[in-house]
Formats: structure tokens, sequence, C-alpha cells
């Protein structure tokens, strides 16, 4: 089936030479129980190793969620969440996060300004969202997730962020994973009240539109400065603090670029490296709107092929990481989509194939998490099948009933059968590795997960299962490549079975 998603299921013969076969555009998942591998002739061998491979976290798979959530959406989707093993919740909601004062549940985004005296003007708006942080924290806690949250850096104050720590150390149910100081920073777009004479979204205002190079030098200089004052009253509340900062891209990163990164990554880093922990990408390979193919959008093909990108963006942040003295940090994937913008990808197969393929090559590049951008928006309240906007969510948002998934809820089921807390995910070469990507998990069960990604919309692909084996992609430090073979079975049980 070209262009679809196709999950084949059941035992391959352990009789002869054979090859699986992936549809145009599909996925091969096979669960082996212990490590089995078919070989010629009826022989059961070890092929391909068992590579210790990445050692997942506890909060590998997340999604995005911000303070105007509706919490009853959460928790109807408790259980598809669950299904997915999505055990990270990202709280912020992308520039809200600098709009927004957590504690009294005010929100300045509609101030013209949006500075930090508009939090007692009349343009601000007072319990209106929904998704108060206690009450995130609630639902996380049911769904068995950690909280990773975005504290207010560009209208807020050292005292706010360090009051979050207090709260998340002090209350029972409220403990937070890792805090973010601020969202894209680096941006023009971004609140930012550190910057006299700033407004968000106005060029004459922002150093990097008006002096280049050292408008960014001007700004990251700014945040080095004012960032370290409150992870350092961050970590006066709670030492062991995750602190984390935004991770700015050069121009190969289509839909989150940012002119200048060298300065601001290296700024930022550099000066704060005693108090970061991590670093927050937002990886969008395009910054396109509506369809795929139309115009100069890319091919659905392309969209697929864009992961095949991301070993070597990993590779990029941990060269800037240790450069800058910091090469222990983690690497927290806090927003990833397609595009920044909607995009008929959440509606057709690709956005499945799409997702799938973005968690397995960040996770076994070795990224601590992942969190989908976002939850869900108002352009599907309408959704049916036959009727699917533009859209960037993983679910939609109906006016009325329950919230229906998108495409790219199916590649985070297909994924989390792999990315799982406390695996051992490792990326493989296949006999057709320009087509066809392969990954392979070691679960904490011990059995042994592979998944098969066709990314060509047009033909089949075959590959040799008894090629595989050789690890695309291991992250320095991260990945054991003296792991033994397991034992050869002859006779343990096939593999599980999983329809999409």
């Amino acid at each position: 089936m070209n262009g679809g998603l196709t999950v084949i299921a059941g035992r391959l013969t352990r009789r002869g030479r054979k090859q699986a076969a992936c549809a145009g555009a599909s996925v091969v998942l096979a669960v082996v129980a212990g490590a089995a591998w078919p070989g010629a002739a009826g022989a059961a061998t070890a092929s391909p190793k068992v590579a210790a491979g990445v050692r997942l976290s506890a909060g590998t798979l997340g999604i995005d969620v911000a303070p105007w959530t509706n919490p009853a959406t959460l928790t109807a989707l408790r259980g598809q969440l669950q299904a997915a093993h999505v055990t990270q919740i990202h709280y912020g909601g992308g520039t809200t996060a600098d709009e927004y004062d957590w504690q009294n549940d005010t929100d300045i985004s509609n101030c013209h300004t949006m500075a930090a005296s508009d939090y007692s003007a009349s343009c601000a708006t007072h319990e209106v969202d929904a998704l108060k942080f206690s009450t995130l924290s609630t639902e996380a806690r049911a769904l068995g997730a950690q909280s990773m949250v975005t504290v207010n850096y560009g209208t807020g104050t050292a005292a706010w962020a360090a009051a979050w720590v207090k709260q998340a150390t002090t209350t029972s149910g409220q403990a937070i994973a890792s805090y973010e100081i601020g969202n894209e920073n680096y941006g023009c777009w971004e609140p930012n009240d550190w910057i006299s004479g700033f407004q968000p979204n106005v060029n004459a205002d922002c150093p990097m539109a008006t002096e280049g190079a050292a408008g960014m030098s001007e700004v990251a200089s700014s945040y080095a400065t004012h960032a370290a004052s409150f992870m350092s009253e961050m970590k006066g509340v709670d030492s062991n603090a995750e602190l984390v900062v935004p991770y700015a891209n050069d121009g190969t990163v289509g839909g989150a670029s940012v002119q200048y990164n060298t300065t601001w990554n290296n700024t930022v880093i550099g000066a704060d490296a005693k108090y970061i922990g991590g670093v927050d990408e937002h990886w969008y390979p395009y910054g396109f709107v509506g369809d795929t193919g139309a115009g100069s959008n890319p091919t659905a093909q392309e969209v697929i092929q864009s992961v095949e990108s991301i070993p070597s963006e990993y590779g990029k942040i941990e060269n800037t990481l240790s450069a800058n003295g910091d090469s222990g940090a983690k690497v927290i994937v806090g927003e990833t989509g397609v595009s920044y913008q909607a995009t008929n990808v959440p509606c057709t197969p690709t956005g499945a194939l799409f997702a799938a393929g973005d968690v397995l090559e960040w996770l076994s590049s070795g990224a601590q998490s992942i969190d989908w951008w976002p939850l869900n928006t108002d352009s599907n309240i309408n959704y049916t099948t036959s009727d699917c906007k533009p859209d960037e969510a993983m679910f939609t948002n109906p006016k009325t009933g329950t919230p229906q998934p998108l495409s790219p809820y199916t590649g985070y089921l297909l994924a989390s059968q792999l990315a799982q807390p406390n695996a051992q995910l490792s990326a493989l070469t296949t006999s057709n590795s320009s087509q066809v990507l392969a990954f392979q998990s070691v679960l904490s069960n011990g059995q042994v997960a592979v998944a098969l990604i066709n990314t060509n919309t047009g033909t089949s692909e075959r590959v040799d299962h008894r090629k595989l084996g050789r690890w695309r992609h291991h992250p320095p430090g991260r990945v054991d490549r003296g792991a033994e073979d397991p034992p050869a079975e002859r006779d343990g049980p096939g593999r599980e079975r999983y329809q999409l």
C-alpha cells in the first residue's frame, strides 16, 4: 500500500532466506521474546547484535500543553496517552510562558506592550486559563507522567521562578522534573522586558533586526546575566533542580533557524554552564503552511525523510555543549513537529511516519526526551474523518464530544513500542539504508523490539533482516559498543502483534 501506514504482524519464517517487505511509506514492527533472530536453513542466530544503546529516561515521550488547555481534555485522553507511553507533560504554551504569572493565573498576552507592568493593567486577564499548575500536576500524576515547566523569563522575575521551585518541592504531587528558563528568548517574537524599550514582533525594537550580530550579542549577554540570577535563586531553593536554557539552531533547520545562533549558544552556555543541566531544542524541519507538494512546499516523502538529518543536528548540539564546558548537559527536544505552522500532514499518514521517525531518531541519538507541539489547537473543532483542516496538533479539540487522534498520534503509538522508560534504544543500518530506517530497542522485560520505516512513498522496499546490526550513529559515551550477543533461541515465543 503506497502512502499508507502498514504494520506487518506475525512470524518471519525460520526456513530459507526471507526478506522483510515494507510497503511504500510504511512501518514494519516486530517484538521478539529474548533476542532470537531467524537465520538461514532454519537456524536461529543471534544477529543482529543487541546493542546496549542509549538508556532511555523515565520521561521519554512527552506532549506540550498550555494554561488554556481544558483539563477535561487531558482526562478524556488519558487512556490514549498512556497507550502511547506518554510520560512527560511540558507546561507553558510556547510564547505564553513568557506572558503568564503561574501564581495567580494572570495572562498579559492581550496587552500591547507585554511588559512586566502589564500584570496590574486593565488589559491583563485573571483566572481565565483553565489549566492552572496545580491542576496540571494532578492530571500529570494521574497519567503517570512527570512535569516539565517553562518559567516566565521574558516578563517575570527570579523570585517568581524560585517560588515555583519551592512549591514543587514542598507540595505533594506537584514535583517538577525540569525547568526551562524562558521560551525562545533568542527571537524578536518573544517578550523580553530585560531589553529597554523592547516590544515583541516589532523589528524597530529588536536589536537583532537593527544591529545584526551585535544585536544578538546584546540579547544573549542580557539573557546570560539575568538567567543566571533566575537559576541562582532556583538552585538556592533546591540545589538538585534541573535547569534548562533555550538552544538556537542554525539555518539547516528550516522551521526553527535562528540567525547568529552561534553567538547565542556560546554566550549563554559559556557564561552559565555551572547552572545548566540541559538545553531545549525546538525542532521543526520546515516552516511551510498548507499541503505537502503544493507550490514550493516539500513533498510527503521529503517530510518523512527530513528525520534523517536528526543525528547530525544532535551532533551539533553535543559539540556546542562540549566546546562551552557543559558536555554533561542533557538535550531535551521541548517542541517538535513538521512545521511551526498548520499543514495537512496531521491529516495524512505522512504525519504518522514523520512522528515515528522523529521520536526514534532523536532518542536513539541520545536526547533525554521529546515533546510533540501541541496537544491540540482550534483548527479542527468540527473535525470529521472526511473533513480534516490543516493543523499542527496530535489531537482535535471538538466543540462537543471526545477529542480524536490525528496521524502524529499513530506515529507516537508505534514509536512507543520501542521508546519506553529504561529501554535501550539503537539506530541500525539496513541493507537498503537510503530508503529504510531501522531501530532496535531492548525493553525492560528483556524483549527486543525492531522497527523498520520505509521513507519512500512511491514504492515498496525490501531489506534483509540478517544484515541488521551495525549502529548508524552512537553518541560518544552513550552507546556500549561492547555488548555481547545474547544466546540464540530456537523455540522461544514468537513476535507480539501490533496493528495500527
